[in-house]
């Protein structure tokens, strides 16, 4: 009835009346200012239904008192839209002011709702749309689809990710200066905390990844907001990471300075829990791909490469996938081992052993047979220096004045920590590598060829 009322057709159907089942009833009716009306139906015809058709809608389903037009609930809803704090009974004002109005209000607004939803609820059921997950499945991706023979855009993939509070108030003239600085390809990425979303990288053949985490700073709250589900567990994370920033990493940085013949707290002092750094926590999630996508990309969910930062901590788990690439050339897989942490060496740790301690290349492809269709679950801490940190060699070491220093760029133009770590994230999975055999694809960041491996 109420799409009866909404689309009339050109010529309502006709039907018998019959005075004795017309009755008055009070409105409430902003447009037609009316307090009252009186309908007309056949016997046959409930008075709800009557109502309906006159485009009112029934403070009850039997015992009928007082109807609210069709097109006044409309008007409250475009309020409620603006301002969803409008209540009820500041919507009863608008017309003379009687207290049971707010309640009938409020009823007769869940129940236009509910109305208003049912029609396009059996036409999505109808389409096969009705599951909670379909337009997240079929909706298209940002600028991804292409016309046939359309030409290329100019922006072929726009990121902007920024820290909540600080650049998010100018992302206009943050855009428009990246837009000068790095012409057609953009991507803002001034922090590394919060949530990444599946298809964000391109790993291979257009295959694009499908993997989500979820990166929080080691200090939890003091520099990032997160979502509700994750406060009750803010404390117990903020414990974690302290735990394993004092308890695993600082052992560690610990054993790497020995090796060098430095002072033990050399690389500990350049790691400071509360200094400025990005050393972080990270919850990933890799789903499995399509056997087409397999294909395509050779089986590799992570092409082989080497972390950013000086050590990455990797908590050992069940679904393999791991595989690191040994001096041989050759890929292997990384065994699991209960209550187990695997440890890689990063990039910036190779530059300040001058080369000593080489980055640990590493990639995730496709488990097992026998763990394929299962999603895989990590948790890493991602240990970077303090962001004024050189990344030069550690020329006082006696080890490297023994064996020699390998440079990966002249002392004077070494980049920060800081500087390193912002050029590769902002390039990873979104700057064309130039391919430099059948196994090697190079990017340079800060003069430094950074290479990914097939």
């Amino acid at each position: 009835m109420f799409l009866a009322w909404q689309y009339p057709l050109p010529e309502p159907a006709s039907f018998d009346t019959d005075p004795e089942y017309s009755f008055m009833i009070d409105v409430i009716d902003i447009f037609g200012l009316l307090t009252s009306t009186t309908i007309t139906h056949p016997p046959n015809e409930l008075a709800a239904v009557a109502l309906a058709c006159h485009g009112y809608l029934s403070n009850s389903p039997v015992n009928l008192s007082l109807a609210i037009s069709f097109k006044a609930l409309e008007l409250f809803c475009s309020i409620k839209l603006v301002k969803a704090s409008f209540s009820a009974e500041a919507f009863a004002k608008l017309i003379p002011y009687c207290p049971m109005y707010r309640k009938a209000l409020a009823d007769a607004l869940d129940i236009y709702l509910t109305i208003c939803c049912s029609p396009l609820t059996r036409v999505m059921c109808s389409l096969g749309r009705d599951t909670p997950d379909w337009s997240a499945r079929n909706a298209c991706p940002a600028r991804a689809y292409k016309l046939e023979g359309e030409e290329p855009k100019i922006l072929s993939r726009i990121l902007y990710m920024v820290r909540s509070g600080e650049l998010a108030k100018y992302p206009i003239a943050i855009m428009a200066k990246a837009l000068t600085v790095l012409g057609t390809r953009l991507m803002i990425s001034c922090d590394i905390g919060g949530f990444k979303p599946r298809e964000l990288w391109e790993i291979d053949n257009g295959v694009r990844d499908q993997i989500e985490h979820y990166n929080m700073h080691r200090t939890i709250t003091e520099l990032q907001d997160h979502p509700k589900a994750l406060q009750p567990f803010l404390p117990e994370l903020r414990a974690f990471t302290e735990f394993t920033h004092k308890r695993i990493l600082e052992p560690i940085l610990q054993i790497l300075a020995r090796g060098l013949e430095l002072p033990e707290e050399t690389f500990v002092d350049m790691h400071g829990f509360d200094d400025p750094s990005e050393t972080y926590l990270r919850f990933m999630k890799y789903y499995p791909r399509s056997a087409d996508d397999e294909a395509k990309a050779k089986n590799v969910w992570l092409k082989g490469h080497t972390d950013i930062g000086t050590v990455t901590i990797l908590w050992s788990q069940p679904v393999s996938a791991l595989q690191i690439r040994c001096p041989d050339g050759k890929w292997r897989w990384v065994k699991h081992l209960d209550n187990a942490v695997v440890v890689n060496i990063g990039d910036s740790m190779e530059f300040l052993s001058g080369g000593y301690y080489k980055g640990t290349i590493h990639r995730v492809r496709q488990p097992p047979l026998d763990q394929q269709g299962y999603c895989r679950l990590g948790v890493f801490y991602f240990a970077s220096a303090n962001e004024d940190v050189l990344l030069k060699p550690m020329v006082e070491s006696p080890v490297l004045q023994r064996v020699g220093i390998i440079r990966r760029f002249d002392d004077e133009n070494a980049p920060t920590m800081d500087q390193y770590r912002k050029g590769r994230t902002s390039a990873y999975g979104l700057s064309t590598l130039t391919k430099k055999d059948d196994v090697i694809e190079e990017q340079i960041i800060y003069g430094v060829p950074v290479r990914h491996y097939n």
